[in-house]
């Protein structure tokens, strides 16, 4: 319920359920358990997302403690921590710790569920972006590319998934000067969006 309230905008209940939830599963399953780790997590989100960053650091930083300590560091709940912590470095500007973390996230992916899993191609591509605020253009184009071709693998050439990848890898164009490859790839991203979302 808590995080429905996030979704919904209505932050001051989502707090309240969110916060209700983890002291719930704080007394009934303990502080070492990784499903309170999880509701650490929630809250962690909600905060990053009413930008207040500093309760949100806090909080993931709590539920990664958690997590490595039950779970081991080569766990799914592990990567979300990266990444979760490489978003909101993002979001302030610390690109350079981003990218660290979100190095981390695809290593445990590799490990868990090989390079050809969308959870790997989607921090592979939150990679590519950070490398292109960071105006690293040919890093960024490196991971835009492999994400691209992953996410055709993955979902097939007309998923939604792979316009989103074909319009990273314009911006990346864009970047460079390359107009011409850039408007290719915009109209083909283009076109999948029309036949996923409608044209309105």
């Amino acid at each position: 319920l808590g995080n429905l309230y996030k979704d919904i905008g209505d932050y001051a209940k989502a707090e309240k359920y969110l916060y209700e939830a983890s002291e719930i599963r704080r007394r009934t399953l303990g502080e070492s358990h990784f499903n309170y780790g999880v509701s650490l997590n929630n809250l962690g989100s909600l905060y990053e997302q009413m930008g207040n960053f500093r309760a949100a650091a806090m909080y993931y930083a709590d539920s990664y403690i958690i997590w490595s300590k039950t779970l081991g560091n080569s766990h799914p709940l592990i990567a979300t921590a990266y990444n979760n912590y490489a978003g909101l470095h993002t979001k302030v500007g610390n690109y350079r710790d981003a990218e660290v973390y979100y190095q981390k996230s695809l290593e445990v992916c590799k490990a868990v569920y090989g390079e050809k899993h969308e959870k790997y191609a989607s921090t592979l591509s939150n990679l590519g972006n950070v490398y292109r605020l960071m105006r690293n253009p040919q890093k960024a184009k490196e991971a835009a590319s492999t994400c691209l071709v992953l996410r055709k693998e993955i979902f097939g050439p007309d998923h939604i998934d792979v316009g989103y990848s074909l319009n990273n890898l314009a911006l990346v164009q864009m970047d460079q000067g390359d107009f011409a490859g850039a408007e290719k790839n915009l109209l083909q991203a283009l076109a999948i969006f029309k036949a996923s979302l409608g044209k309105n």
